[in-house]
């Protein structure tokens, strides 16, 4: 029964990665890069040098969507800050709710354009 399990979980997290990657790609997709990851329940974004960071994230975090700064995950001191970068958990929530967060996300980061 665990093979099984392991499997239907497998097939579900394949499913909202493939949510989220879609989701940001329309919405984000001109802004940011990533790395589709093999495994793992976050995708990993890097925003153009063009995008005020502190500006898409209160923004964001103005219209519901909160994001953690990436200077929380870097190990690297010489990575400077880690503003500029951004994780995205897609694994507990639902796929409607994660279209909404990541477009509320794109328009954040969007109107973050430094022009």
């Amino acid at each position: 029964d665990l093979d099984r399990q392991i499997e239907r979980a497998n097939a579900v997290y394949r499913r909202k990665l493939a949510v989220a990657v879609d989701a940001v790609r329309e919405h984000c997709g001109p802004w940011v890069t990533f790395t589709v990851p093999d495994g793992g329940f976050y995708l990993w974004l890097a925003l153009s040098d063009r995008v005020d960071w502190a500006a898409a994230r209160a923004k964001a975090a103005a219209g519901g969507v909160a994001f953690r700064p990436g200077e929380r995950f870097m190990a690297d001191e010489s990575a400077a800050s880690g503003q500029g970068y951004m994780r995205l958990a897609f694994s507990h929530v639902g796929d409607d709710e994660m279209r909404r967060g990541i477009a509320v996300l794109g328009a954040a980061i969007r109107d973050s354009v430094i022009r």
